[in-house]
């Protein structure tokens, strides 16, 4: 793993790690390989971060639009040269205390590059035992 990827997991791991979610995937959005970084609060505040593979540059996707369970990204920026695109991703579930999450794939669509398809490389996602007694 290279030195950006180490960093990048230490910028999202230790602000939060007592409550959190957070989550890697990697794969093709298109014919680009990409990485997706997923970090936060749970559906309250995530933050989604993509780097580029072809010059290992890190960019915000922003905040997405949640409608059906989509996210849609709009104008995000995938590389070093400012280009934008526009992503949806339609099967990601970003609940909390659960200690797996069932999305092991993303799916979806790109505006400039066509399908989706993310495998997830890591999870860590936050349990709260009290919660599920509070439900009982």
């Amino acid at each position: 793993m290279s030195i950006t990827k180490y960093l990048l997991i230490i910028i999202l791991l230790l602000p939060q790690v007592t409550q959190a979610i957070y989550r890697v995937y990697s794969g093709n959005i298109g014919d680009k390989k990409v990485e997706l970084y997923i970090g936060g609060f749970f559906e309250e505040d995530p933050s989604f971060f993509i780097l580029n593979n072809e010059d290992y540059s890190i960019h915000s996707m922003g905040i997405p639009k949640i409608n059906d369970n989509k996210y849609m990204f709009e104008n995000y920026t995938y590389d070093a040269f400012d280009n934008e695109d526009s992503l949806t991703i339609q099967n990601l579930n970003l609940i909390g205390n659960q200690k797996k999450s069932e999305d092991d794939i993303l799916l979806g669509t790109s505006a400039k590059f066509g399908d989706v398809k993310l495998e997830k490389k890591f999870e860590y996602n936050i349990a709260q035992p009290f919660y599920e007694d509070e439900k009982n």
